[in-house]
């Protein structure tokens, strides 16, 4: 009885894997389909390998030549397939997902782990062997611990501010963040984040008596597809439209950007910024270059500085920008304090 369940069970899987090769489709070799036979699959190229797997062709029985990412395969050196991939400037395990021996670039690289693979982003990223990424990092956020509610049929007495001297990079104080990954070796532009925080009100004596709940910050970021497939140029759309949700009634958190991005052959980029914002609260806008882990501070602006409150949220929006440069000029910070820092140079003001 034992001996024809398990002949029933190698009958059954032998057909779930025929059916994901769709052989209807293509008479070549198919790969390995990752649902294991639970359903149909078709891919045009092995784009997809998980750490600790080894992959074979399902028609050949053999293991692939080139594997994740394009990388060759050297079996030989483990004795095993799949088990050693080789690199341009460094050699890869898959089985562990890291590089075997410490990354030669680790100097570089301190945020990074020295035998990071992909920098451990192996879903929306690749190992960096070409033109590389740059992150956007676009932040709105209430520089004071507590701000009034003007309300006075409200349970608050005040809304929780992020308490912050200083524009940071790494940072969870804010009140909406848009996060978008450029990469111009892949020609992809990538949405990592667009949230807006949950709001807290508090009592007379800062206690929290209510909270709202995130939301999206704004519209997703857009970008100029057709500038970065011909080229090494890309204009990002950021937008964001976020009111306060513990006041009924009152105006939303806005800006409204382009960002232009251009990667230059020497290493350095070159940036443009148009568009228009609030008064209120304050703002900050970041770019990653991941080749060498270096941070710049693009654009932003403190209400403190310029004597606005929250009634600046209020339509139209007030301070409009045109300005550009390049990544040579500016000098890399995680963090800049408002006392050593002036708000970005508007439209129309000298501020050279």
């Amino acid at each position: 009885m034992n001996q024809r369940i398990l002949l029933h069970l190698m009958l059954l899987g032998t057909s779930l894997i025929a059916k994901g090769q769709d052989v209807l489709r293509s008479v070549e070799p198919a790969p390995l389909t990752f649902s294991s036979g639970a359903y149909p699959e078709h891919h045009a190229k092995d784009s997809m390998i998980r750490i600790g797997m080894n992959v074979y062709n399902t028609v050949t029985g053999r293991a692939y030549r080139m594997g994740c990412e394009g990388q060759k395969n050297h079996d030989a050196l483990h004795g095993a397939a799949g088990t050693h991939r080789h690199c341009d400037q460094e050699l890869q395990a898959p089985r562990v997902g890291r590089f075997l021996s410490l990354d030669p670039l680790a100097a570089k690289y301190p945020h990074n782990s020295p035998y990071a693979f992909s920098e451990n982003r192996v879903i929306d990223a690749i190992e960096l062997e070409g033109l590389e990424k740059y992150l956007l990092t676009a932040r709105a956020f209430i520089p004071q611990a507590q701000v009034s509610n003007p309300s006075p049929f409200s349970k608050s007495d005040y809304f929780k501010g992020d308490n912050r001297t200083s524009y940071l990079l790494n940072t969870l104080a804010y009140r909406t963040e848009q996060k978008v990954s450029l990469d111009f070796y892949l020609k992809t532009v990538s949405t990592l984040s667009n949230v807006a925080r949950a709001s807290h009100g508090l009592d007379m004596d800062g206690n929290v008596v209510e909270s709202s709940e995130p939301d999206v910050a704004g519209p997703n970021p857009t970008y100029d597809a057709p500038a970065l497939q011909n080229g090494n140029s890309t204009t990002v759309h950021l937008q964001v439209d976020a009111p306060n949700k513990l006041a009924s009634g009152a105006p939303a958190i806005n800006y409204d950007l382009n960002v232009s991005i251009t990667h230059n052959e020497d290493g350095t980029f070159n940036y443009n910024v148009t568009g228009s914002s609030d008064g209120f609260p304050a703002y900050e806008l970041w770019i990653t270059d991941e080749t060498n882990g270096q941070s710049f501070l693009l654009w932003n602006r403190n209400p403190i500085e310029s004597n606005e409150g929250p009634m600046s949220l209020f339509p139209p929006m007030e301070h409009n920008y045109s300005f550009s440069g390049n990544s040579g000029a500016l000098t890399p910070i995680t963090t800049a304090p408002f006392g050593e820092t002036r708000n970005s140079c508007e439209d129309g003001e000298d501020c050279d």
